[in-house]
């Protein structure tokens, strides 16, 4: 094998995708969709991951771009021939690639990592992943049982990369500290700014002794701090060390919904998560869900663990009451952490590193 085409999604799916790069052969010739991670260890770029990650309406008002990317992306695996595709998430874009590429009767693999959710939509997105994906990659145990029911046997599970394991050392919290996410994607981020800045208002009025750590990514850092660098006592960081240790120090979290979520949950950090799409998007995904939840802890344990503060219940009073609900009750919070901790015991963490080698055995499996 010797040229392979990877395509990332988003900031999750780049920190995946890098992983499988690193455990790949180093003669194979790589090109792709790529973030920041991927960029850092040379896979040669088509375009950035931020040209397709998109959300909502702003799918729409992007649509022009989404199409023209969809596009470029199935010419140039059609003409280079690789021998494999892999596509890491952001199952919309690539489906839509795979359709395309399958139509042309093109001659490269196509393998998903990190399968859809496809157990809380209609059987239609099985349907086309068993037409359009060679092979399947799935991150919770109980999903290679479901594809394999709805006709996809060509299924496999390693551990969720979002769970990875991690040092089991006991970290003190400092009840001084909290963390508050605003996202990865910028046009989330424009959305919830005003928001999270009365979030932060409403809390320092009851306690003006809270220091705050704002985790960023390599691509939103600069913005993130812009908006929020007059707000004082408020660390920000990009470095994923520090973010790792702050997920395990911090008192609280207030999370805007998202994969990181999961990474903050398998790291003991108690929460809430807020979040708020267009109304058009709520009510598409209103009919569509099988479960009103979308907390993937909250998911499989089948009730509400973490609270979820979304659309219309979405607004600074309701966040801040919450917020101090917990914060003001220590039995409440160690109460979420040990039954998140039962929880993710179920889903099966595995670290990147070690998902990343077994994709990589997968891939160069595939004839």
């Amino acid at each position: 094998m010797k040229k392979i085409f990877i395509g990332a999604g988003e900031t999750s799916s780049d920190k995946i995708a890098a992983q499988i790069i690193k455990a790949l052969p180093s003669d194979i010739e790589l090109n792709g969709i790529t973030g920041v991670e991927m960029e850092k260890l040379g896979v040669k770029s088509i375009f950035n991951i931020k040209d397709i990650a998109f959300i909502g309406l702003d799918i729409l008002t992007n649509l022009g771009t989404i199409v023209k990317r969809i596009n470029q992306t199935v010419n140039w695996i059609e003409q280079n021939k690789p021998e494999v595709a892999i596509f890491v998430d952001a199952y919309d874009f690539y489906i839509r690639v795979a359709k395309k590429l399958k139509a042309k009767n093109c001659s490269t693999k196509i393998i998903a990592v990190v399968a859809p959710l496809a157990w809380l939509y209609s059987h239609n997105k099985v349907y086309n992943l068993n037409k359009y994906f060679d092979k399947l990659i799935c991150i919770f145990p109980f999903e290679p049982e479901f594809f394999a029911k709805n006709g996809h046997p060509n299924v496999h599970f390693f551990g969720n990369p979002f769970l990875q394991k991690i040092n089991d050392e006991k970290m003190a919290r400092d009840k001084n500290l909290i963390l508050i996410a605003v996202g990865s994607r910028k046009q989330e981020i424009i959305r919830h700014i005003p928001l999270i800045k009365q979030v932060i208002q409403n809390i320092r009025k009851i306690n003006p002794t809270i220091n705050i750590f704002m985790p960023t990514t390599l691509i939103t850092h600069e913005y993130v701090v812009k908006e929020f660098n007059k707000i004082k006592n408020i660390e920000f960081s990009s470095n994923e060390q520090i973010k790792d240790l702050k997920m395990r120090t911090v008192y609280f979290g207030i999370a805007k919904s998202g994969t990181n979520n999961m990474e903050m949950s398998a790291r003991g950090m108690p929460l809430l998560i807020y979040y708020k799409i267009d109304i058009f998007s709520y009510l598409i995904g209103r009919f569509l869900l099988k479960i009103r939840m979308i907390n993937m802890v909250n998911i499989v344990a089948k009730k509400m663990i973490i609270p979820e503060i979304i659309q219309y219940k979405n607004n600074a009073r309701q966040i801040s009451e919450c917020f101090f609900d917990f914060y003001n009750n220590d039995s409440k919070v160690y109460l979420q952490i040990n039954e998140v901790t039962s929880q993710i015991t179920k889903i099966k963490g595995i670290n990147i590193e070690d998902f990343g080698t077994l994709c990589v055995n997968e891939v160069l499996s595939q004839k």
